[in-house]
């Protein structure tokens, strides 16, 4: 038998270097692990494009508002009504801003107050 073939099968005689290799290997993937939590990827979008597609959003919904306001067809409503809220959707996340009902509101400390004493 030709031991370069078989030598990934664990035996007497290699179970210590494969222990070795698999700890190895564990510490390795464990490390990337955690110098990919500690060191995140750069953010893709900048503020600066970020900025600049909010204002062309804002520029789409306002000319969709013209001519909603002067569309007298059905279809041609609807379809700029669609586009409407499509834009409103994109301008909402790019503002930053959560969906109704999913804002947490922070609530304001209580403080101990003293008891009162019967007086």
């Amino acid at each position: 038998m030709d031991t370069a073939t078989h030598e990934w099968r664990i035996n007497p005689t290699n179970a210590r270097e494969m222990a070795l290799r698999s700890w190895d290997a564990r510490r390795k993937r464990k490390a990337e692990a955690l110098a990919s939590i500690t060191n995140p990827a750069p953010p893709v979008a900048s503020d600066v494009y970020v900025q600049e597609q909010l204002i062309i959003t804002r520029a789409h919904l306002e000319r969709l508002d013209k001519r909603l306001a002067t569309a007298s067809d059905a279809l041609d409503i609807d379809r700029l009504a669609r586009a409407r809220a499509s834009l409103a959707e994109q301008e909402r996340i790019l503002a930053g801003r959560p969906l109704p009902g999913k804002a947490k509101e922070e609530k304001p400390a209580r403080s101990k107050a003293a008891p009162l004493l019967p007086g």
